[in-house]
């Protein structure tokens, strides 16, 4: 009998990797990863460890990068296997790893590693062998060594004044490349704006990407940079290069809003963003090897609206001019698609607004488009201007049947839908502005809502994914 079937009382098709007498690593993907719960609905690829004990079933989640994801404890006592508790856990690649039971983090990645060194790998198998096995000689050992590697990223995500960056869906295989960092926009939950505007010239750009090249080959160097790597401009909003760049070339003159803008904050001398995303794929040349890796990068609905629609077919055609071959996965913060709740955030556009941008990064030819919403930022509801009351549970169902008419039959759209567990503004607390949920679960409910409207009245099939990426950035977990 497999080893999985007796620790979690079923078998999935996969291919074993390697195994002992009380443990089997597998590799499984696709449709084989849909009832695994603890994923949150991710089919990203990953290794399942099954670890058989006397009384116990331990199994342990790793992804493609060979880092420990989540360890849980099944309860194989009885006549059928049980998924107990979880005994690890780790959100996303800032590290934020929570253990559970008393027991630390590094007892139980040693645990994981130590049971992954005795097993017998297929000889098929090296490579995965060595990415599993290999410790560096300045470390002890691989769970000391694996720490390290969420350590030494930090110099990927950090600002200036040494906040972390936001990075939504932060997964292990992405090597983010710092290009600026600040926002001149004054939105009131997020944090950007109180870091020092920088918008950095080419040659740091390009010293950066060494940089975090340099990061991945040290910590993985039996793993090279390939199309299965996603790539991350790590900037506010890509088009402020392509906006800054514009306004340059007319010499400050007959600028539009945020040129305007940009332009004023005395910055000179940076790339046009299409030039950003050439220097990150010849910066990693792998990632056009077989299939175009991803690249994920910001922009706002206001500067989508600005650029040229030649300024984003270029953006995604990126090196080889094809559509796909450059930066190809743009996140695009709605955040709300209620209107007195956008106001009230400080996002001065519109529905129609928002809409107009999705239809114009369609019309540019990006494969998929990512877009961000957020729910309890205003709380149980908020006070406008004018004194009225504004529900935000009924705000939540409002936003999601607009975005359902506003994506009609779209198929290249994804939805990113994050919990704020605390209202975003706490002096407009202290004013009574904002009222704030007494119960920070009540969050929850405004995300079922969403997510029940969006899917009731949207064409699509699948329901939309809820992730804490953003959020754990927002809060700034440490290892």
């Amino acid at each position: 009998m497999e080893i999985e079937r007796q620790v979690t009382g079923t078998t999935r098709p996969g291919y074993t990797v390697a195994e002992s007498e009380n443990a089997q690593l597998k590799y499984l993907h696709g449709n084989n990863l849909e009832e695994t719960s603890f994923l949150d609905g991710s089919g990203d690829p990953r290794y399942f460890l099954y670890i058989r004990e006397e009384d116990k079933g331990i199994l342990a989640v790793i992804g493609l990068s060979h880092l420990v994801e989540s360890v849980h404890h099944y309860d194989i006592s009885g006549e059928k296997p049980s998924y107990s508790h979880p005994l690890l856990s780790r959100a996303n690649a800032y590290g934020n790893f929570r253990s559970y039971n008393g027991r630390s983090v590094d007892e139980l990645m040693d645990y994981v590693n130590n049971n992954i060194r005795h097993l017998r790998f297929a000889p098929d198998r090296e490579q995965e062998r060595n990415c599993f096995l290999d410790v560096h000689s300045e470390y002890q050992s691989k769970t000391q060594q694996d720490l390290a590697r969420f350590g030494d990223a930090k110099k990927l995500y950090t600002s200036e004044e040494g906040e972390p960056d936001i990075i939504p869906e932060f997964t292990d295989l992405m090597i983010p490349v710092k290009a600026g960092q600040g926002c001149i926009r004054a939105c009131i939950y997020c944090d950007e704006k109180r870091k020092k505007f920088r918008l950095y010239p080419a040659e740091k750009i390009r010293r950066n990407i060494g940089i975090a090249r340099d990061w991945w080959n040290k910590h993985h160097p039996h793993r090279p940079i390939t199309h299965e790597n996603e790539l991350f401009i790590n900037t506010p909003d890509i088009l402020y290069f392509e906006l800054l760049h514009s306004a340059e070339q007319k010499q400050g003159r007959s600028l539009g809003a945020f040129e305007e803008r940009l332009y004023r904050t005395g910055i000179r001398g940076v790339p046009s963003a299409g030039e950003v995303v050439r220097l990150m794929r010849e910066g990693f040349p792998g990632t056009l090897e077989e299939h175009f890796g991803k690249m994920y990068f910001f922009v706002g609905t206001p500067t989508t609206l600005e650029v040229p629609l030649s300024s984003l077919e270029d953006i995604c055609k990126g090196v080889l001019g094809r559509p796909g071959a450059g930066a190809n996965r743009p996140y695009i913060g709605f955040e709300s698609l209620d209107d007195p709740t956008s106001e009230f955030l400080n996002k001065d556009e519109t529905a129609a607004q928002k809409k107009e941008a999705l239809d114009k990064l369609h019309k540019a030819g990006f494969p998929k488009v990512k877009i961000i919403m957020q729910l309890g930022m205003t709380g149980r509801g908020f006070y406008d201007k004018k004194g009225d009351f504004n529900d935000s549970l009924e705000a939540a169902a409002g936003s999601a049947e607009t975005l359902a008419g506003m994506l009609g039959k779209m198929d290249n759209v994804q939805i990113s839908v994050n919990r704020v567990l605390d209202p975003c503004h706490q002096r407009k607390i202290a004013q009574g502005m904002i009222i704030p949920f007494e119960d920070p679960e009540e969050v929850q409910e405004h995300v079922e809502v969403f997510r029940k409207t969006l899917f009731e009245r949207w064409h699509k099939t699948d329901r939309p994914s809820v992730e804490d990426d953003y959020i754990v950035a927002l809060e700034n977990h440490q290892i």
